[in-house]
């Protein structure tokens, strides 16, 4: 696929005034305006960007949407009309000083190589340090609740375990990537769960302004058990304690919070005990 800077800072402009988009609603948005960009092509600019923390995934609504969690100086008073008004040239130079401002990561993941598998089943026992939201909606963009199994009973569900790993891998050098090689059951309450409301901001999709959510949560102090696989060959993994290991970091200052909105409510976790079944 060849480089394109011009459909790179169209994608980017697009996010910027949309504010909160999948990258469905992008190329919706850019077939509207009669500037199409293909499907893969947004997928590869948001990911691309979001590995230099322009671009972040927000899963509050309970679908992964991407929004900017920097707005570059060249985008500030930047609109969508003056895209076609901006030579090649000149976009090539915006791009190229975009790069350099925002650098990818020096500590590159590598894609997984050679066989994976030896697969190894653990039984994790966790509490929670902070409340972790639900991202179920109820009402539009305003109300959510927590995931639900078969029983009706609240629990963290594998989807958002898995949002969890997949960041914090990246503190460990692991291929965030592994998650997909990775199995998750419910994180199910031990006990008579806690449960709490909590109000937070959020980004109002297509608006580019904010508004106040509120969420159902486990409240702090809950204790989960949850089973999950990991592949100790192929995709970074030397010990089941690296487990442990972002575990321990998460306790403090993790890359991403468990739930939704974890960006406001701290979203940490404490391992309490993890043991190979």
């Amino acid at each position: 696929m060849t480089y394109n800077p011009k459909e790179e800072m169209t994608v980017l402009l697009a996010l910027k005034e949309l504010g909160l988009a999948s990258p469905e609603e992008i190329g919706e948005m850019l077939e509207k305006i009669k500037n199409p960009v293909l499907h893969q092509t947004v997928r590869l600019v948001l990911e691309r960007w979001k590995a230099r923390d322009v671009v972040v995934v927000d899963l509050s609504t309970g679908t992964k949407r991407y929004k900017l969690a920097n707005v570059p100086a060249p985008f500030q008073s930047m609109k969508m009309e003056n895209i076609a008004k901006l030579r090649l040239s000149d976009t090539k130079q915006i791009m190229a000083e975009l790069n350099a401002a925002f650098p990818e990561s020096t500590s590159a993941i590598k894609e997984p190589v050679g066989k994976i598998g030896n697969y190894k089943t653990l039984e994790l026992t966790y509490e929670t340090i902070d409340p972790i939201l639900g991202g179920t909606p109820v009402d539009g963009e305003t109300e959510f609740k927590l995931h639900r199994d078969g029983d009706n009973v609240p629990v963290i569900s594998p989807a958002q375990l898995r949002g969890w790993f997949r960041e914090n891998l990246r503190l460990l050098d692991i291929n965030p990537n592994a998650h997909n090689w990775m199995a998750f059951t419910d994180s199910k309450p031990i006990g008579e769960p806690k449960l709490t409301k909590v109000s937070a901001p959020v980004v109002i999709k297509g608006r580019g302004g904010t508004g106040i959510a509120h969420y159902e949560c486990f409240d702090r102090g809950n204790k989960f058990r949850t089973i999950i696989r990991i592949p100790l060959n192929g995709v970074g993994f030397k010990s089941i304690s690296d487990v442990e290991r972002m575990f321990k970091m998460c306790e403090v200052c993790p890359k991403r919070g468990l739930g939704a909105n974890p960006y406001y409510v701290g979203g940490k976790v404490r391992l309490l005990e993890m043991k190979e079944v």
